[in-house]
């Protein structure tokens, strides 16, 4: 049985959290209607530009249950045209129309989609909606830009013996256990990986020759964690709160609330207006679209024609 049509146009402002304040006004197109969607798409379709991409489906809160399929994508540019479109929502006559135009936007390289965890979102699309669409098609993860950006590098693994000390600790005496071997740690060249704190903070105990118990967890100063989340990066680049508020909603359920659409919008403009935003913090423009093609998986050829970036502002 068919869903029933639904069309919801609307215009929502974003506030700036910090002065001088800005207010950016996103305007929504959700909507199950072929024409209207196609409509969208085919604006788009054609030229080099730059497109929030993201994806939502309902949380799955047993264990060993299927993987919920895709039930949102949404689509928006720098500029605030945002498109909702909810897949399993079409009959079948208005998907055979969607579903090639759909198809040739997502396959554009020179349309870039943008957000954070992009190219998996892409492949559990294809799964779920039966979309033909390659993997290199034009990907761009503002989390791993940023990482690059900061010079971000993982931490290095915890030397054997090194308890977690973000794990909660053991009570005293319940959980204690004897130590029968000596653990040696290497002070110096522990804090030479990248640990901070000095080595006085340490929290040692060991003996060979008894049962002498750890009271404390054995720890080392960690330094603190560097999230790349799509929520906290917006705060950081854009200063525009984002509200998790209806995130675990039921993505399947028709039509939305008012609430999820508007999070749904933020959330996909959110990722290509952090893009922009950190374009400029990379030295050269080289050096930024050298990093987007080493996402892509492939190297400016000396002789081949260089692929331009869309601008920034479409």
């Amino acid at each position: 049985m068919a869903s029933r049509s639904v069309e919801w146009i609307r215009r929502i402002p974003i506030c700036r959290v910090a002065p001088p304040s800005s207010i950016i006004t996103l305007n929504i197109l959700y909507t199950n209607r072929a024409p209207s969607i196609i409509n969208w798409l085919n604006t788009y379709a054609n030229q080099p530009v730059r497109l929030g991409f993201d994806t939502e489906h309902r949380p799955q809160f047993q264990k060993g249950q299927p993987r919920p399929p895709t039930a949102l994508l949404q689509l928006a540019t720098p500029a605030g045209e945002v498109l909702l479109l909810p897949g399993f929502q079409l009959n079948r006559t208005e998907w055979a129309q969607v579903q090639p135009v759909l198809e040739r936007v997502l396959n554009n390289r020179d349309i870039w989609k943008v957000g954070v965890g992009v190219l998996s979102d892409v492949k559990l699309l294809i799964e779920d909606w039966g979309l033909n669409v390659g993997h290199d098609c034009g990907c761009v993860d503002i989390g791993d830009m940023v990482k690059k950006l900061v010079g971000w590098t993982p931490p290095p693994p915890r030397p054997p013996g090194v308890a977690n000390p973000n794990k909660r600790k053991a009570k005293e005496g319940k959980h204690s256990s004897p130590i029968s071997t000596p653990i040696i740690i290497d002070v110096e060249e522990y804090s030479s990986l990248g640990r901070a704190g000095p080595a006085a903070s340490l929290a040692i105990v060991a003996n060979s020759h008894s049962s002498t118990t750890i009271k404390q967890p054995l720890a080392l100063p960690q330094p603190p964690k560097r999230s790349f989340a799509l929520r906290t990066l917006t705060m950081e680049y854009l200063e525009v709160h984002m509200s998790k508020k209806a995130q675990m909603s039921n993505w399947e359920r028709h039509p939305l609330t008012e609430e999820m659409i508007e999070y749904a919008a933020i959330d996909a403009w959110a990722g290509v207006a952090v893009l922009n935003a950190v374009e400029g913090e990379f030295q050269k423009k080289q050096h930024f679209e050298n990093e987007v093609l080493r996402q892509w998986g492939h190297a400016v050829a000396a002789k081949g024609k260089k692929r331009k970036a869309p601008p920034a502002g479409e």
